[in-house]
């Protein structure tokens, strides 16, 4: 039962992701469920491949203890630089770890706000929350 009512929850809160992120993609991956979002606005100075860039595709997990569980980290291209300096807590991530195509690195990251889900999605923090945080930490620049 608690697993069909993690799936139901995720369902929904995908659905909520994709009301902000249009192109948003949920996968399972060894045992995890990983979201990418495609097309993440970003501030000017960041690069990709030396580029500059006005979106950038980011992807996160959760795991099984999601949602009494805040997620942590976001991962981004591994060639993603600010203003042409490596960021800061980022670190490239193994080939395979990540079920979406392309070499990717993981920002350290955690938002500056009380983790606490409510049974229904929309009235506490669910993952639209945790996903436009990482606007927070792009924000920061290196």
């Amino acid at each position: 039962m608690a697993a069909r009512l993690m799936r139901s929850r995720l369902a929904e809160e995908y659905a909520l992701l994709r009301e902000s992120f249009p192109g948003a993609v949920h996968q399972e991956h060894s045992g995890n469920d990983w979201f990418l979002l495609p097309a993440y606005r970003c501030p000017p100075s960041w690069r990709e491949n030396g580029q500059p860039i006005d979106t950038v595709r980011l992807a996160f997990m959760v795991n099984s203890s999601y949602p009494g569980q805040q997620p942590y980290a976001f991962l981004a291209p591994r060639t993603l630089t600010f203003s042409g300096t490596t960021p800061n807590n980022f670190a490239d991530v193994p080939d395979g770890h990540c079920p979406f195509e392309g070499g990717w690195a993981q920002f350290s990251w955690s938002p500056n706000f009380p983790w606490e889900p409510e049974a229904e999605v929309r009235s506490g923090v669910n993952l639209l929350h945790w996903a436009r945080s990482f606007g927070e930490r792009l924000k920061e620049g290196v």
